[in-house]
């Protein structure tokens, strides 16, 4: 009998020895509301990592944790929800290989960061071939947050959904205010490298590409720039000892990877209570599982949710040839 395995990582406010970044509302939620999903499919062993929990040693451990119990035909869902960052790489970079747009991709773990690199090149090669990985991601620049991949665009999106895309609506006219207060759930029965600091310091001469805005009703789930750059600099011992693989060392990921992103990499997703738009959608479209069909058309119908709302904001499933289990329903085991 298969077994799944989930973990579910949710941070409203990071370490702020570690970062200035703005309070978020709606992540803690958006991980226990994933969490239900996961007990709701018979997922039996079920993890919630929130705030300061939800550290750069308790989040690698855990995953490490699931990669050594589970075996080919087992699930291991992974869901974050908080900040995201893209980071420079450095312009000799040889991680270009694997990233043409010149870009890392990072989820913000409470008190460090969480590259694309090291999820690709480190963690994801622990598990083996035959092991589904889910990843939900509910944080900005998302599409290649936790696996590094040639620079995508909404051709890939397209190529997934071709008829959402055609029937969706133009122009955002009006919109709803996010309501300004938190709403934590706690509890089990939650009802129903090589250089790797000149990634995080980039330098005076680094030019920062414009990033697409999704929305003004509330705070998005980006660090800023000087947020980044300040934490590489006081931070950079931690990410020169992680010692991250090249591309071209890197063991293989033997795992079947399946990624359903908030948004494009060059994009940002909207904060919210009780949760992020991403997930609220997500919430939405699964109708306390009454959705029936498989992840493709999931993720079609999610992005005709979030894009009538937010027209410039791209949910996506990466990668681009998604893998077999992709036709099935979303998180079954």
């Amino acid at each position: 009998m298969n077994k799944g395995v989930s973990l579910h990582v949710g941070i409203n406010r990071v370490s702020v020895s570690a970062f200035s970044a703005q309070r978020l509302f709606g992540s803690a939620n958006d991980a226990v509301a994933m969490s239900n999903i996961a007990l709701s499919r018979g997922f039996t062993q079920v993890k919630l990592l929130l705030g300061p929990e939800a550290t750069f040693r308790n989040v690698d451990e855990e995953v490490r944790r699931a990669a050594a119990m589970l075996k080919p035909g087992d699930t291991f869902l992974f869901t974050f929800a908080g900040h995201g960052s893209r980071i420079p790489n450095g312009v000799n970079d040889e991680s270009l290989i694997d990233e043409p747009d010149g870009k890392d991709e990072a989820i913000v773990l409470f008190n460090r960061l969480m590259l694309d690199d090291y999820t690709r090149r480190v963690l994801w090669p622990e598990f083996k071939e035959g092991v589904r990985i889910v990843a939900v991601l509910d944080s900005c620049h998302s599409a290649t947050a936790v696996f590094a991949l040639p620079v995508l665009d909404v051709d890939i999106a397209e190529h997934h959904s071709v008829a959402t895309w055609e029937t969706e609506s133009g122009v955002l006219t009006s919109a709803v205010g996010v309501r300004a207060a938190e709403h934590e759930t706690r509890g089990r029965s939650r009802r129903a490298s090589e250089d790797f600091p000149r990634y995080l310091r980039g330098g005076t001469s680094e030019v920062e590409e414009e990033v697409v805005e999704v929305g003004s009703l509330g705070p998005d789930r980006a660090l800023d720039d000087a947020a980044r750059r300040d934490h590489g600099d006081r931070f950079k011992p931690f990410y020169g000892e992680l010692d991250i693989p090249s591309p071209q060392n890197a063991p293989p990921v033997r795992a079947d990877l399946l990624i359903m992103a908030a948004c494009l990499d060059g994009e940002k997703t909207q904060d919210g209570s009780p949760n992020g738009a991403f997930t609220k959608a997500l919430l939405k479209v699964w109708n306390d599982g009454a959705f029936d069909s498989n992840y493709i058309t999931f993720m079609g119908e999610i992005r005709a949710e979030i894009r009538s709302m937010f027209p410039t904001q791209f949910p996506i499933i990466t990668p681009p040839s998604p893998p077999a289990f992709s036709s099935e329903r979303p998180f079954t085991i």
